[in-house]
């Protein structure tokens, strides 16, 4: 059995990519080619995309209300729907942790006072966050540096970095909505591995041996930067937790709240709305008038009245 899912971080890049090899299709005469052949690689665009995201955004109807959860368009008329306004709370609880953990909503959003903190936190993430930007930066002027002494025409020089465009678009938009490393860090190495390679066909006239070599010193300083972590500070890869080599969830204080159909649903009591060991039925976003499917059986799942659908 096989079942995919799709990141909606990796949307924008997705399409973005799309666009660009569009472009270059277009460059390279794709149009020149017969009538029957464009329809058939627009029909075969159309079906893929129809093929995977019919099944998403059905999944996203039956598990949340939403075609797209978190987001707030697409929504169905069904109970057990989210009400629209604690999704926007979500989002807004979202957009505030990842610049600045809980922080207050509208002064982080307010504001650019986060800017410096989020930027001192995420410079210690060596791995995610500072080898592959400084990777990037570094091949970006060393490509520049071999372009300048290149012959081609100007007009091609730089075509190159097209190829960028997508990922920047990413990073951009990550940045404005919610930027926490975690989403973006596969985009980061991409980034850098691309601009690595272009920076080697930029210096062609390097014999391909010593380009080789270039690319096995850039994966033995990866190794070593491994082997640092492992030896001294022991923080990658992590030791295995103590149960069953998972680590003890916290617990956070539990308050007990008492919903209009005389059901008990716990919910974090403090300013962490995270479930995380609190024992089942929990919600981080409780609310009055939520109900069991079947009376007392969790395996049905939950729903909420018609006053909060509305």
């Amino acid at each position: 059995m096989t079942g995919f899912t799709i990141k909606q971080s990796f949307i924008v890049f997705g399409l973005g990519l799309g666009v660009l090899v569009f472009v270059v299709w277009l460059r390279r005469g794709g149009l020149q080619a017969d009538n029957k052949r464009i329809l058939r690689l627009i029909a075969l665009v159309i079906g893929y995309a129809m093929m995977l995201g019919i099944p998403f955004m059905a999944r996203g109807v039956i598990t949340s209300g939403y075609i797209a959860y978190p987001q707030t368009f697409g929504r169905f008329d069904v109970d057990w729907a989210e009400p629209l306004e604690l999704v926007k709370e979500r989002q807004e609880m979202l957009a505030t942790n990842t610049r600045l953990r809980y922080g207050d909503p509208e002064e982080v959003l307010g504001s650019w006072n986060w800017l410096i903190p989020w930027f001192q936190s995420n410079v210690k993430q060596l791995f995610p966050f500072t080898v592959p930007i400084g990777l990037t930066i570094v091949m970006l002027f060393l490509y520049l540096l071999g372009q300048l002494r290149s012959r081609n025409d100007k007009q091609d020089r730089l075509i190159g970095l097209w190829v960028l465009i997508p990922m920047l678009l990413m990073v951009l938009i990550w940045f404005l909505s919610a930027p926490n490393i975690k989403y973006i860090q596969y985009v980061l190495w991409i980034q850098a591995s691309v601009m690595t390679m272009l920076a080697m066909l930029a210096w062609y006239q390097i014999a391909w041996q010593w380009r080789i070599y270039a690319v096995f010193g850039v994966m033995g300083l990866g190794l070593l930067y491994v082997g640092y972590l492992i030896l001294s500070l022991q923080a990658y890869p992590l030791p295995p937790g103590p149960d069953n080599g998972f680590y003890v969830r916290p617990m956070p204080p539990i308050k007990v709240m008492i919903t209009q159909s005389g059901d008990e649903i716990h919910t974090p009591d403090s300013h962490i709305r995270q479930c995380w060991n609190i024992p089942l039925p929990c919600t981080p976003v409780p609310h009055t008038r939520i109900f069991y499917r079947v009376p007392g059986d969790i395996r049905h799942g939950f729903g909420l009245s018609p006053k909060d659908t509305q």
